[in-house]
């Protein structure tokens, strides 16, 4: 029993396996057959026209292989044309790898022409063979494109072209439309037209073929020759010209464009044009324009810029006047003159600010059997002469400067106007010194004029300069004349005579007379006035001193003795030491110390002398070393107190104290006297307070920086001592600006002028005007 079993289950065990077998054959090959196609269901390939030789393929037009995938390595591929023209194209393979690439070739030896076949259509079919496998085949769409070369010129419509018309034809009329047309496409059919021969009166347009007249013609007849080119040849005209063995560039210039231009009075008879022109007689007619001038003051109200008449024409003669489009012709306006026939007037467009260089011109067309233009240009006159002026009118500008301001003072500022100038003239002024030698700079932009060298008075005491303003991009300047007065300042000390620097002791007899001058003794001041005024002083150093001697102080007027030294004295320049009673008998020397002081500001300066005095006949006293005692010395440099930071708004007006800054000096007297200074083109530094001014407006400094709501910006000063010799400290001062409104909106035109067409829809968009803001 169990046998049978056996038996019957092996017939099905079998059939079962080879139903497997035969399902797996199955799938694998219709996988593969789904596996085995082209690249794509159509392919689209081109050919030049033209094309010669054996080699000749045609070329896939997408970025894709052309052909199909190998299924194995032994696999034998063909490519076959079904369906297509197989007697000029085969198609051919050629394996790469694991890929056979579908090759078109041509194969006859024929000019393939595209203009009288231009698309190509093939079935391909692809076969292959394999060793112990089954054939496989797939087709595959080829349309191919033949490529446009330009062979083909271009060919008018017409062997020739005739018409007729009148000689008064206005000027750019279309009097005769040529027509070419070219086999080809694309750039290569594209046609320009041009004339042969270069023609004053009559121009041909490149595209549309319109010849049309320059201006009013005579009569007669006019032959022209219209050249027609495609475009390709316009671009490779070059190299056609230098290769005239090989015509690749076509053109078509046999065709004649003939035409005759009648007069009205002229006849035509016969095959033959002839034509006859009777004189026309004519009125002379003129356009005169008179020209008004007007005054740049008023260029918020409408002015009269010229009358413009046409003369020599009949009342009924249809007469128009328009201003010809130009740079400046949205200024002005056409006005017609009710009372007058054939007179207009050319106005201004008040809020408009009108220039001397500005020009128009006008056009005038009278129209009667004749169309005639006139043109006439009018250049704007201004009243009164456009020139650079001081706002002062001093001949010479006097400044008179003490000699110990600090570098960087500002003496005064020059300012200039235009006059009878437009709108921004006086921001183009710039100023200029003469004589760049001087200690003296003037500022380029605002006429600031500062000290850039230390001045003193013993050596120069006036200058005398020229400051120039002149009008950027113009002839137009003007100058001033400017002295300036150096003020003399307390910057020296009396100076005893070298006889009383010696030490040399004095005798005196013990029975000299009481309230006798014992001697005299001179001091010098080279300062002027009340700085070189010199008064004496007796210091005394003991009771008994004082009790003998006394000292005159000196007064009066000063008067200059030694020109040539620069030297004033006094009148009683010589101090005098008077007895006033005897002197005791126990003592013998004394030692004066003599003061003498000027009377200078802001205090006076002084020196010392010692003079030893003795009993004649007694052992005299050594020398007194040193006998002249010298003023303080200038030991220690200024120094700022902090960092200063000032909050200034954008807004500020010119001359308004913003802050002040502050130092100290730890030497005595004028040693310790301080005075500031800075060169900033924005601020300024009172010399002896120290108080910060504003110099110019804070705009200018904001245009040229981030726009940002606070910015920072950095001055640069200077503190001097006023002692000998000088020291100098350099410190910086932040100014923190905020913002503010401080420019008003400036349109980018002063005018604009648009055309618009009378039946314009409600709503479009004609005009685009922009205004800016310096503010932020």
């Amino acid at each position: 029993m169990a046998s049978r079993r056996l038996l019957l289950l092996a017939p099905l065990l079998f059939s079962l396996v080879g139903s497997s077998w035969n399902y797996r054959l199955l799938f694998h090959k219709t996988n593969f057959k789904k596996q085995f196609q082209f690249t794509a269901p159509v392919y689209n390939v081109s050919l030049e026209e033209n094309a010669r030789g054996k080699d000749i393929y045609a070329i896939v037009n997408e970025p894709i292989r052309m052909g199909v995938p190998l299924p194995s390595d032994d696999a034998v591929l063909k490519f076959r044309i079904v369906e297509g023209d197989r007697q000029y194209f085969k198609a051919e393979v050629k394996t790469v790898g694991d890929f056979a690439f579908l090759l078109i070739r041509y194969r006859n030896d024929g000019i393939l022409n595209r203009e009288l076949k231009d698309r190509y259509e093939f079935l391909i079919k692809a076969s292959c063979r394999r060793k112990d496998a089954t054939n496989l085949e797939t087709t595959v769409m080829v349309n191919l494109f033949v490529r446009d070369q330009n062979d083909a010129g271009p060919i008018f419509e017409k062997d020739e072209y005739r018409t007729e018309v009148k000689q008064n034809v206005s000027p750019f009329t279309t009097i005769l439309q040529v027509q070419a047309s070219d086999a080809d496409v694309a750039l290569n059919s594209q046609i320009y037209y041009s004339l042969v021969e270069w023609s004053l009166d009559f121009m041909v347009d490149p595209i549309s073929g319109a010849i049309r007249n320059l201006r009013l013609l005579e009569s007669g007849t006019y032959e022209l020759i219209v050249l027609a080119e495609d475009r390709a040849s316009r671009l490779f005209r070059k190299k056609a010209h230098s290769d005239n063995g090989n015509n690749l560039f076509n053109h078509n210039k046999a065709k004649a464009v003939l035409f005759s231009l009648i007069s009205k009075f002229s006849t035509l008879s016969g095959p033959t044009t002839v034509i006859t022109v009777e004189p026309v007689e004519r009125n002379k007619r003129k356009l005169s324009v008179e020209v008004k001038p007007i005054s740049v003051s008023l260029w918020n109200v409408t002015q009269t810029v010229a009358i413009a008449r046409i003369e020599g024409v009949a009342a009924d003669v249809v007469t128009t006047l328009e201003i010809v489009d130009g740079e400046y012709a949205g200024a002005f306006v056409l006005k017609k003159d009710s009372s007058s026939a054939n007179v207009w007037l050319v106005e201004t467009i008040s809020g408009i600010w009108p220039q001397a260089d500005w020009f128009i011109q006008l056009k005038a067309t009278a129209v009667d059997d004749f169309v005639e233009n006139l043109m006439e240009n009018i250049s704007v006159q201004l009243k009164g002469k456009r020139l650079v002026q001081y706002d002062d009118n001093l001949e010479v500008m006097q400044i008179v400067v003490n000699e110990s301001v600090p570098l960087g003072y500002v003496l005064t500022q020059l300012k200039a106007h235009v006059v009878n100038g437009i709108d921004g003239d006086n921001e183009q002024i710039r100023y200029s010194i003469s004589n760049t030698d001087k200690p003296f700079s003037v500022d380029e932009n605002n006429g600031y004029l500062r000290v850039i060298k230390w001045l003193d008075y013993e050596n120069v005491s006036s200058y005398r300069f020229e400051v120039s303003a002149k009008l950027l991009d113009s002839t137009l300047e003007a100058k001033k004349a400017v002295e300036v007065i150096v003020a003399d300042s307390n910057d020296h000390c009396p100076t005893f005579a070298v006889k009383w620097t010696r030490g040399d002791p004095i005798a005196l007899s013990r029975n000299y007379p009481i309230n006798k001058v014992l001697f005299k003794a001179e001091a010098l001041d080279i300062d002027s006035g009340a700085n070189g005024r010199i008064r004496y002083e007796l210091i005394g150093e003991t009771v008994t001193i004082m009790r003998i001697f006394t000292v005159i102080p000196d007064s009066g007027e000063v008067y200059h003795l030694l020109a040539e030294q620069c030297a004033y004295w006094n009148e009683n320049s010589l101090f005098q030491v008077v007895l006033q009673q005897k002197p005791p008998d126990n003592e013998s020397q004394w030692k004066l110390r003599i003061r003498a002081s000027d009377a200078g500001w802001p205090f006076p300066r002084s020196s010392e002398v010692l003079i030893s005095i003795y009993i004649s006949g007694t052992n005299p006293p050594p020398k007194t070393k040193p006998s002249f005692l010298r003023k303080p010395q200038n030991d220690h440099s200024p120094v700022f107190m902090k960092q200063t930071v000032f909050v200034v708004s954008a807004d500020t007006p010119p001359g308004k104290v913003v802050g002040r800054t502050e130092s100290h000096d730890d030497d005595m007297g004028y040693a310790g006297l301080i005075r500031f200074g800075t060169f900033d083109k924005f601020f300024a530094l009172e010399p002896f307070t120290g108080e910060v001014v504003l110099l110019a407006p804070l705009g200018e400094l904001l245009r040229n920086k981030n726009k940002k709501k606070q910015m920072e910006y950095i001055v640069e000063i200077i503190a001097c001592d006023w002692g000998q010799p000088v020291r100098c400290t350099n410190g910086t001062v932040t100014f923190l600006i905020t913002e503010a409104n401080v420019y008003r909106p400036r349109f980018e035109k002063p005018y604009y002028r648009v055309h618009i067409a009378e039946d314009t829809t409600i709503g479009t968009k004609f005009l685009a005007v922009l205004a800016q803001d310096n503010d932020y």
